[in-house]
């Protein structure tokens, strides 16, 4: 017996015949059904499961005697061929990725690449570089150690979107506001990264920060992505001063006229200063000790304000409000001409004080209003007497004034 093939791949059709001498009956025996055929000829059977499949011929003489052959036909696995590949733009490079599989009694140990463009491939996974755009038919061929499969696909390489960025405004003080716009081709969508934010849209706006001692410099990108996915990008610089920072923190923040004043001066990233009070320049030390005068008779309230200049003019100020209370003054008056003892005084009455203490000397003092005081000289010559007044005002403020009597 013969038959047309004896080893193939997924579907497989066999024929055949047999040759035999004074024979006049021929039966044919095999699977799948009709399982039966008669004549020399068997005619084409197709076998769709791998597997041995045996074909059986039985041949009857003239004489009556009978004779069997029998051939098998091994139907192998066959694999099934397919790709992927991410998206085909112009002047970047195609990724193919084989998705083939085989049965788990075999392995894919070939492939063979066809791009379209007279390019081709023997690796697993390639990847292509398309001189222009259009579409392409890639066809694969994988094989295992018996059989082999091939698939193809149109790929079409697409041509890049194109962009510029553009800015407003591309230098100035932080934080810096900024219009940020692009235009472009084939566009379908527009992404920003502004310092590590991202935000879409054909224009968007953003403040622009820098703290101080870090960098100015800020790029911020756009990326456009076609209706394809091809992608393209572009970036702009934008220079953001670091502002100073305007501090400043006094010793305290209310006294008694003339009142001392001490602030020091907390700014960073100032190379200058300015100071104010009430409005009036004062000077431009970078620290500032001065003096508050009030010589009202109610509490005033003065602003101390200071500029921290930068090279850029990127300003910043603060103030602070300080409480100037009224200066105490208990200045009072005694007769100044020489006098004859006994001589008999009586203190002035001391307004707008809280509390007081009259000083006549020798540990005699008073506490009361307008006290009396007798002086007497019994040592034959002129004599003098201090008489000194301490008192606290009602706005906590000391004074103290001596006059002396002969």
């Amino acid at each position: 017996m013969t038959l047309s093939a004896t080893q193939g791949c997924g579907n497989l059709t066999v024929s055949g015949n047999v040759a035999a001498a004074n024979s006049y009956l021929y039966v044919w025996s095999f699977l799948p059904s009709p399982s039966f055929q008669s004549g020399m000829n068997l005619d084409p059977i197709t076998f769709d499961t791998a597997g041995n499949h045996p074909i059986s011929v039985a041949v009857t003489g003239v004489n009556g005697c009978q004779s069997t052959a029998q051939q098998i036909v091994t139907v192998h696995h066959q694999p099934v061929a397919d790709f992927t590949f991410d998206n085909a733009c112009f002047g970047e490079t195609t990724s193919f990725l084989d998705a083939s599989t085989a049965h788990s009694s075999t392995d894919i140990t070939g492939w063979y690449w066809q791009f379209g463009d007279g390019g081709i491939s023997y690796e697993s996974n390639p990847e292509h570089d398309y001189a222009f755009t259009g579409d392409y038919n890639v066809s694969l061929t994988v094989t295992t150690p018996q059989c082999s499969a091939s698939t193809s696909e149109f790929v079409t390489v697409n041509p890049l979107p194109t962009v510029s960025a553009m800015a407003d405004v591309v230098s100035g003080c932080s934080p810096l506001d900024v219009e940020f716009s692009a235009e472009g081709s084939l566009a379908a969508s527009f992404d920003w990264t502004i310092d590590g934010t991202n935000v879409s849209g054909q224009t968007v706006n953003a403040a622009i920060e820098t703290a101080i001692g870090q960098s100015d410099a800020h790029s911020v990108s756009v990326e456009v992505t076609s209706a394809a996915g091809c992608v393209a990008t572009d970036e702009i610089l934008i220079t953001a001063y670091a502002a100073a920072e305007a501090q400043i923190s006094p010793a305290a923040n209310a006294g008694c006229a003339p009142y001392g004043v001490s602030i020091e001066n907390e700014s960073q990233g100032a190379i200058a200063y300015e100071w104010f009070a009430d409005g009036s320049f004062i000077t431009t030390n970078s620290v500032w000790d001065g003096v508050l005068e009030n010589t009202s008779n109610t509490i005033q309230s003065q602003t101390i304000e200071l500029v921290a200049h930068t090279v850029q003019g990127c300003n910043d100020t603060t103030s602070t409000t300080i409480q100037v209370y009224p200066e105490a003054d208990f200045t009072f008056d005694l007769p100044n001409d020489t006098a004859c003892s006994p001589l008999e005084l009586t203190m002035p009455i001391m307004e707008d004080v809280n509390s007081f203490t009259w000083n006549f000397g020798g540990g005699n003092t008073s506490a009361e209003q307008a006290p009396t005081l007798l002086l007497e000289n019994t040592n034959g010559g002129l004599m003098g007497t201090s008489i000194t007044f301490t008192g606290i005002s009602v706005f906590g403020c000391l004074d103290s004034h001596t006059e002396t009597v002969y």
